[in-house]
């Protein structure tokens, strides 16, 4: 059973957001600057007005609010920045080329191939799969993967090979 697919660049930040959406560690680190942001700074900047100088406190009490309505935001425009910039620094990106890529199961190995390399992963290896209505995300640590774009899938059947995929996960 096999999918190939032309990767895109939009990939890339459909992974980012997917990580960002669904990783505990990063759901952690929000939720532990909005909790610095709201006792340790906003305290500090009202800390002014009870002092008698109401307008050196405006900034000091603005700004945690601020970062704490606009954090997650800031987290996932980062995270993509940073996803994309390590890809364009790779001295060969394979997997955002404009070769197709092949995904298969082979002898109990998900195999990811294109004209220039092959890996294998078992299926016991893989951290988790999630759908999207454009993408398949198949990761293969917490914040590395393998992203399917849906609209670019050239050959195979994508809904029976991830079904194949998450049951030899759960197998595993």
């Amino acid at each position: 059973m096999h999918v190939e697919f032309k990767p895109t660049r939009d990939s890339i930040a459909a992974f980012a957001d997917d990580y960002v959406a669904t990783s505990p560690r990063v759901r952690k680190h929000i939720f532990r600057m909005r909790l610095f942001f709201g006792l340790i700074l906003l305290p500090w900047g009202l800390s002014y007005a009870f002092l008698g100088k109401p307008y050196a406190g405006i900034v000091p009490s603005v700004l945690p609010v601020l970062l704490i309505l606009l954090w997650p935001r800031l987290v996932a425009w980062s995270t993509r920045r940073s996803f994309a910039r390590e890809n364009e620094a790779s001295k060969r990106p394979p997997w955002t080329s404009d070769r197709p890529c092949r995904l298969a199961i082979d002898a109990g190995k998900l195999v990811l191939s294109n004209a220039d390399l092959e890996t294998q992963i078992a299926p016991s290896a893989l951290e988790a799969l999630h759908e999207t209505s454009s993408h398949v995300f198949i990761y293969t640590s917490p914040n590395a993967g393998i992203a399917v774009p849906r609209a670019h899938v050239l050959s195979g059947n994508l809904e029976e090979f991830t079904s194949e995929l998450r049951a030899r996960m759960d197998a595993a």
